[in-house]
C-alpha cells in the first residue's frame, strides 16, 4: 500500500453492500433513536495476548459516554462470541452478528459515528473505506511478533508516530496505549475536530512522507521486494542517480539475485556513495557466485574503506572465514587484528578470532582471544548489568577456558532471572557434567 501510494496510485474503497446495511440499520435503529453510534471492536484472541484490548478501560469510557447523544456498540472479538459471555460488558450493548460476519462488520463501521479500535484484523475493513471514521490504537511491543517496532514499521511502511498517506478525513493511527485516558482524551479530540474546532493542520501534524523516505525506510525493515519496486519507479524520474542505482543493487542482492544486483552495483563510481558497503555487498555477490577471489578482493576493499564500525566489523569476520577457508588463516588473523587495533578490542571480532583459532587447531591462541574477549564482555557488563545475551556469553567463555564454576555462576543467574532457552539447558548440563555433577547435569 505504501508503495502503490508512493508511486500516485488511488486505492479503491470497500463499501458494504445495500442488504448488509439495511441488516444493520435495523439493529441500530431498535436502540439507538437518533444517538451517534459509537463502535468500540475489542480484540480479546487466545494468541498474542499481549496485543489485546483493555478491556476494562473500553467498558469504562462506554458508560463515560453521554447516553443523551451517543449509544456505544461492542463488537467483540471473533473468539470470544463462542465462548461464555464476558461479565465486564454487563449493560452494554453487545453487537456479535458482525464478529462473524465481514459484511455486517463493514455496514456497521459505515453506519457509526466513529469506529474505534486496537490494531488486530477488522482495522483492514476500516482502513479500505473512505467512508469510514475511526481511530485505531497502536502500540509496539517488543515481545510480539506482528506489534514489534521494527515489524510494524516494515509492515506499515512509516515510522512510529506517523499517518498513512492514504487515510481519509476523520481517518486517525493513535500511537498510544489504550487506557482509559487515552481513550477519552483522543475521543474528545475527534468530536472537537469534528465539530470544526481544531484545525486539519492541527488534528493530523505529521506530514505525507515523500516516496524516497518510504522506500528507505521499507529497506531498512527488510521489505526489500516493495523497496526495490519504488527505488526503480524513482530511477525513471532520476535516471542518472547513482544512489538510486546502489539502493537497487543491493535489494536485489538481499532478494538473491546477485548477477541482477552486480549489474547495478559494479559500474557506480560515485565517491557520495557508502564505498565501504558498496564494496560488502560486491563481495557478497562474488562469494554466492562462487567467485571466490573477486569476494575476498571486495572485502578486502571495504575494510580499507571509511565505514562505520558496524559494517567494518561485519566485513571483516565474512573476510576471515572467506579465507580461512582458502587454507589462509594467518592472513585471516592478521587482517582481523589490524581491524582490532583500530576497534579497541572488539568482542564480535575477539569472538570471530577466538572461534576461528579453535576451529583451525590452535588450542593456545584459542584461549588468549577468548580470554581478551571476556574482559571486553565484562567490562561492557558493567554498563549494562541486565544483558542477558551478554551474561551468557561470558558464562560460555569461562567454559571454553575451563573455567566450570564461573560458567555455572554465570548460567545459574540467568536461570534465576527466568531466562528460558535450549541453549543454557545445553550449557548447563555440560557445565554441570564436567563438575562431575552427573545427576543433575542429566535434568537439563
Amino acid at each position: 500500500m505504501a508503495v502503490a501510494i508512493a508511486k500516485g496510485r488511488d486505492l479503491a474503497t470497500l463499501k458494504a453492500p445495500a442488504e448488509a446495511i439495511n441488516l444493520v440499520s435495523q439493529w441500530l435503529g431498535a436502540r439507538a433513536s437518533d444517538k451517534k453510534i459509537v463502535t468500540i471492536t475489542l480484540r480479546q484472541a487466545s494468541y498474542e495476548k499481549v496485543r489485546n484490548s483493555n478491556v476494562e478501560a473500553w467498558t469504562e469510557f462506554a458508560r463515560s459516554l453521554d447516553k443523551a447523544k451517543y449509544l456505544p456498540v461492542i463488537v467483540p472479538d471473533t473468539e470470544a462470541v463462542f465462548r461464555s459471555p464476558d461479565e465486564r460488558l454487563t449493560g452494554l450493548d453487545v453487537f456479535d452478528a458482525p464478529a462473524v460476519n465481514v459484511l455486517l462488520r463493514a455496514a456497521l463501521y459505515e453506519l457509526s459515528y466513529l469506529n474505534l479500535m486496537n490494531g488486530g484484523g477488522p482495522t483492514e475493513i476500516a482502513k479500505f473505506n473512505h467512508g469510514v471514521r475511526y481511530l485505531n490504537f497502536l502500540e509496539p511491543h517488543s515481545n510480539s511478533m506482528d506489534t514489534h517496532a521494527a515489524s510494524m514499521q516494515g509492515t506499515l511502511g512509516i515510522s512510529i508516530g506517523d499517518q498513512h498517506s492514504y487515510l481519509k478525513t476523520h481517518q486517525k493511527l493513535i500511537w498510544r496505549q489504550d487506557t482509559l485516558d487515552a481513550i477519552t482524551e483522543e475521543f474528545d479530540r475527534f468530536v472537537e475536530f469534528d465539530r470544526g474546532l481544531i484545525s486539519s493542520d492541527d488534528y493530523y501534524p505529521a506530514p505525507i512522507e515523500p516516496a524516497l523516505v518510504i522506500a528507505n525506510h521499507l529497506a531498512k525493515f527488510g521489505k526489500n521486494a516493495q523497496a526495490k519496486e519504488l527505488f526503480e519507479y524513482l530511477l525513471t524520474t532520476e535516471p542518472d542517480n547513482q544512489a538510486l542505482k546502489y539502493q537497487i543493487g543491493v535489494q536485489e542482492n538481499l532478494l538473491g539475485h546477485h548477477e541482477q544486483a552486480l549489474k547495478w552495483l559494479e559500474p557506480l563510481d560515485d565517491a557520495s556513495l557508502p564505498v565501504a558497503m558498496l564494496e560488502e555487498n560486491l563481495g557478497d555477490c562474488y562469494m554466492e557466485l562462487s567467485q571466490i577471489q573477486n569476494a575476498v578482493d571486495a572485502y578486502t576493499n571495504a575494510i580499507h574503506r571509511e565505514g562505520d564500525e558496524e559494517t567494518l566489523i561485519r566485513t571483516t569476520i565474512k573476510l576471515g572465514w572467506l579465507l580461512i577457508g582458502q587454507d589462509q588463516y594467518e592472513q585471516a588473523v592478521s587482517q582481523a587484528e589490524n581491524v582490532l587495533s583500530r576497534l579497541h578490542n572488539n568482542p564480535l571480532l575477539l569472538r570471530f578470532l577466538g572461534e576461528s583459532a579453535a576451529a583451525s587447531n590452535q588450542a593456545k591462541r584459542a584461549r588468549g582471544y577468548y580470554r581478551r574477549e571476556q574482559q571486553a564482555c565484562e567490562k561492557q557488563i558493567m554498563a549494562e548489568p541486565e544483558n542477558f545475551e551478554l551474561i551468557l556469553r561470558i558464562g560460555r567463555l569461562n567454559y571454553l577456558q575451563e573455567n566450570f564454576d564461573g560458567a555455572l555462576d554465570c548460567f545459574e543467574k540467568l536461570l534465576a532471572a527466568g531466562l528460558n532457552r535450549p541453549d543454557l539447558s545445553e550449557y548447563l548440563g555440560d557445565t554441570k557434567h564436567r563438575l562431575n555433577q552427573v545427576d543433575e547435569a542429566a535434568l537439563h
